[in-house]
């Protein structure tokens, strides 16, 4: 099982960078966006389909982190920071 070990946030707070730590030791990426669920009044994290990415280490997986994902890199969103934790959260 994968377990979070690292998270980078934009500085909208609108998307997030998960490093995870895999079963077999490699760590890889999980990148999540924040959308509102206007009928429930609820943000909640979605997850993008997985990179086949995978380093050795926690410092090589962050230290290439803005070479594979171009809102890193530029970090221009500007909106609303996201109210959810790790699920739900009322707006």
């Amino acid at each position: 099982m994968n377990s979070v070990v690292h998270t980078i946030d934009s500085s909208s707070g609108k998307r997030r960078l998960q490093v995870v730590r895999r079963a077999d030791g490699l760590f890889g990426y999980q990148e999540q966006y924040c959308y509102t669920n206007a009928l429930a009044g609820v943000d909640r994290w979605a997850s993008l389909p997985p990179t086949s990415s995978l380093f050795e280490s926690l410092e090589a997986a962050v230290r290439e982190a803005p070479y594979l994902f171009e809102w890193l890199a530029a970090d221009h969103i500007s909106a609303q920071p996201c109210t959810a934790a790790d699920g739900f959260a009322a707006r």
